[in-house]
């Protein structure tokens, strides 16, 4: 874990990866940069994307952000649009940063990169949630089964025969 500063922040970058898809992603400490590619690309600019965008945004640029998502489809087609080309330019012509981005853009970008999170978080809950619901019907057949093992042979049968209309005994005055 490296602590950044708001000064490393501006320094970020994110490019498309090289040859496989995604993208990579460029952090400054100081003066040393570092390139990261895959899973770790995306933990990092998911981390650094909040600190960037902390100060929230309006309904307006959320609306923006959302749009531009929806405008290609799908996420990780937002996401190759966003690191590929020359946009996003420091003043020495350098493309990627994502200081460069739009207000809208970066928050999309933070969305994207929490979308994708969350939906792996929804996959593992699901998997718990169906194991739970397995748990749940052994146990219910694990007590049918011990709660038959208590009652006298022949109680079924007894239990699924018809019985007569209550009502008062015969006899009784009452009707």
């Amino acid at each position: 874990m490296v602590p950044l500063k708001r000064m490393d922040l501006l320094g970020t970058r994110i490019r498309p990866a090289d040859g496989h898809g995604g993208f990579r992603i460029e952090v400054r400490k100081g003066k040393r940069k570092e390139w990261f590619d895959g899973d770790e690309a995306r933990r990092l600019a998911g981390q650094i994307l909040p600190a960037m965008n902390r100060g929230g945004a309006k309904c307006a640029i959320v609306r923006t952000a959302v749009d531009e998502i929806e405008r290609l489809g799908h996420p990780e087609r937002f996401l190759f649009e966003v690191t590929s080309g020359d946009r996003f330019q420091d003043k020495k012509g350098i493309p990627g940063y994502v200081n460069k981005m739009p207000h809208a853009t970066k928050l999309a970008l933070e969305m994207v990169l929490h979308e994708e999170d969350e939906r792996r978080a929804l996959a593992g809950e699901l998997w718990r949630l169906e194991r739970a619901w397995e748990e749940w019907e052994e146990a219910e057949e694990i007590a049918a089964i011990s709660d038959s093992l208590l009652l006298p042979d022949g109680t079924d049968e007894f239990l699924s025969e018809p019985r007569p209309a209550s009502g008062p005994p015969a006899g009784s005055g009452l009707s």
